[in-house]
């Protein structure tokens, strides 16, 4: 259900629908063991395509694109070892792009410091 609000029309329902991406990341990954079960490692894929989607967006609300560079950076920081070279390397693409953008270079800037 979170990734289809990804996707929805009305934009406050998107930025909380990546603000939830965000937060669930800290379900798939266990704090105790710092493992990905089977079952959690499956929805990884689908998390982040629905927040990439988001991200290479240029029409979108500034919410929209801020929540969305917030949710790629806490999956590539925390499930980085969970997303395969070319997802990984299309987020850091279209991060680079987003920082290069006025309105978007602080929450940009913020989504490198954390990955690094």
């Amino acid at each position: 259900q979170i990734f289809a609000a990804c996707t929805d029309k009305y934009y406050k329902l998107v930025t909380e629908a990546l603000r939830a991406c965000a937060a669930v990341v800290s379900v798939l990954r266990r704090e105790d063991t710092g493992a990905v079960s089977a079952e959690n490692a499956s929805q990884i894929k689908s998390l982040l395509d629905a927040v990439l989607t988001k991200l290479d967006a240029s029409d979108e609300d500034q919410d929209v694109k801020e929540a969305a560079i917030h949710a790629s950076a806490v999956i590539l920081a925390t499930l980085n070892d969970h997303v395969n070279t070319q997802d990984q390397s299309r987020a850091l693409g279209l991060l680079l792009e987003r920082s290069r953008n006025e309105t978007t270079r602080l929450p940009a800037v913020r989504a490198f410091a954390m990955i690094a």
